[in-house]
């Protein structure tokens, strides 16, 4: 399910879980031209901001996975993702959409020139490991 919500209703979201408006976060891992921070985390969610730039990956590097999880764009971006079963899809997404994703290896990529940012929040239910990549 895809919703969109308005720039304002995205930064409202986004302070109320704890991410800066820049990111000026602690850095947790870089893969390649993408940096990724951990802005949030408790017992029931881990919140994760992804940067990168164009033409790279926007979510983890290579074959990565994620848990059950929201995601918002914080940037308007064209990603090219890869699922383990050989699907590959192309999906432009605008700033403020936000999408719900089950659990699942994947691989994906931003194939715009712009950079993009992302906010993803993880759901720690009993299943729960976290984002790799």
């Amino acid at each position: 399910m895809n919703l969109k919500l308005s720039r304002r209703d995205t930064l409202a979201l986004l302070a109320a879980l704890g991410v800066p408006r820049t990111s000026g976060h602690a850095e947790e891992g870089r893969g390649g031209n993408l940096t990724k921070g951990v802005t949030l985390e408790n017992d029931h969610v881990r919140v994760l901001e992804f940067v990168s730039p164009g033409g790279s990956a926007v979510c983890g590097t290579g074959r990565h996975f994620h848990p059950a999880h929201l995601t918002v764009w914080l940037t308007s971006v064209r990603i090219r993702s890869r699922k383990d079963d050989g699907t590959t899809t192309v999906a432009d997404r605008k700033a403020g959409d936000v999408a719900w994703f089950e659990a699942g290896w994947h691989a994906a990529e931003s194939i715009g020139p712009e950079g993009t940012r992302t906010c993803m929040v993880e759901i720690k239910d009993r299943d729960w490991k976290p984002s790799t990549g």
